[in-house]
C-alpha cells in the first residue's frame, strides 16, 4: 500500500503566506474595532436600557456579529490568495481563538486592535500552513488536534 499519497502537501511561495498573515491581520483588527462599537454604541445602547434584562447578552451578540463580518472579509482574502480550505482555516481560527473579548477586556482600542491583529494573523498562517496536505481526513484531523491543543494551552494559560 502507497501510504505517501496521505503525506503528499501543496507547497506555499512565501506570498501567499504573506497575504494570509495580512488577511488574518485585517481580519483581527476588524473584528475589535466592529465589536468595541457595537457593543458601546448600537447593541449595548438597545439591549442596555433601563430594567432590561437582555443587557447580559450585548457582549456575546456584539462579538458575533462583528466575527461574521470580519472573517467574511478574511474569507475572501484568502480564496484570492488561494489558499487551500479558506474556510476550515476561518473556522478553525475563530473556535481558537474564541473568548479573546474576555482577555482583551479593559485595553485600549488600539492594543486590543495591535493584540487581534496579531493573533488571528498568527492562526490563519498556522492552519493554512497545516491544511495544505492534500489527502483531507489527514488534514482535518491534524486541524482538529491543532485546535485541541491551542485551546488546551489558552485555557491553563
Amino acid at each position: 500500500m502507497n501510504y505517501r499519497r496521505y503525506i503528499e502537501y501543496q507547497t506555499y511561495v512565501p506570498a501567499i503566506l504573506l497575504q494570509t498573515f495580512l488577511a488574518g491581520v485585517m481580519a483581527g483588527v476588524f473584528t475589535w474595532l466592529i465589536y468595541l462599537g457595537l457593543d458601546r454604541y448600537v447593541i449595548g445602547m438597545i439591549m442596555c436600557t433601563d430594567g432590561n434584562t437582555a443587557c447580559g447578552s450585548a457582549q456575546i451578540t456584539s462579538l458575533v456579529l462583528a466575527l461574521l463580518v470580519a472573517h467574511f472579509l478574511g474569507l475572501i482574502m484568502l480564496v484570492r490568495a488561494i489558499v487551500m480550505r479558506p474556510l476550515l482555516v476561518v473556522l478553525v481560527s475563530i473556535a481558537t481563538l474564541w473568548g479573546f473579548h474576555a482577555w482583551l477586556d479593559g485595553m485600549t482600542w488600539w492594543m486590543g486592535s495591535l493584540y487581534l491583529g496579531l493573533l488571528f494573523g498568527i492562526a490563519y498562517v498556522f492552519y493554512a500552513w497545516v491544511n495544505r496536505l492534500l489527502y483531507f481526513p489527514v488534514a482535518l484531523v491534524l486541524t482538529i488536534v491543532a485546535v485541541l491543543g491551542a485551546r488546551v494551552l489558552l485555557m491553563s494559560w
